[in-house]
């Protein structure tokens, strides 16, 4: 979005909420998918309790949220609370950023040519190479049964659940 609409963080702001949010929603449901699959729960059971808890979480968060933003005063404003307090929301800091490096500066200064990282371009190319070589597995070893359930967006965006690299984990 940032090469799209450069210089406006909202735009990106959005298309991360509509875009990359619903995606990940979307891989994580798949792989709960899969899992109940081998397990050998019916679809239509899957698809149930799936929905029936994402009704149930998300009329839980909205509550919990509404009652955290009317009972604490000066949440998620640092220089306002309590040196001790943990109401710092780190996870806002995230969008902020997300918004200021995508959005405000852009990924031509980052990844484009004016960037310091545009070799990590070729990662689309191997991004969409990666199914076909699985494809071309399964046709040149067809005995192979567990060739064609390998699902290369579980697999990689598995490693988004790594934690990070901090003196806290």
């Amino acid at each position: 979005m940032g090469i799209i609409y450069p210089g406006r963080p909202i735009a990106n702001v959005c298309f991360k909420v509509y875009g990359y949010m619903s995606m990940s929603q979307a891989v994580s449901f798949l792989s709960d998918f899969k899992l109940g699959h081998y397990m050998k729960i019916p679809p239509r059971s899957m698809f149930l309790v799936q929905f029936i808890g994402t009704i149930i979480a998300g009329t839980i968060n909205i509550a919990v949220a509404w009652w955290l933003l009317n009972s604490i005063t000066n949440i998620c404003q640092d220089d306002l609370l309590p040196a001790d307090s943990p109401w710092t929301c780190p996870g806002d800091r995230v969008f902020f950023g997300a918004s200021v490096i995508w959005g405000l500066v852009g990924p031509k200064r980052i990844f484009g040519s004016l960037g310091n990282y545009n070799s990590m371009n070729w990662f689309f190319l191997g991004g969409a190479v990666g199914p076909i070589i699985v494809w071309l597995f399964h046709k040149a070893f067809p005995e192979q049964s567990w060739i064609p359930l390998i699902n290369l967006p579980v697999l990689l965006g598995a490693t988004a659940y790594m934690p990070a690299a901090t003196p806290v984990n």
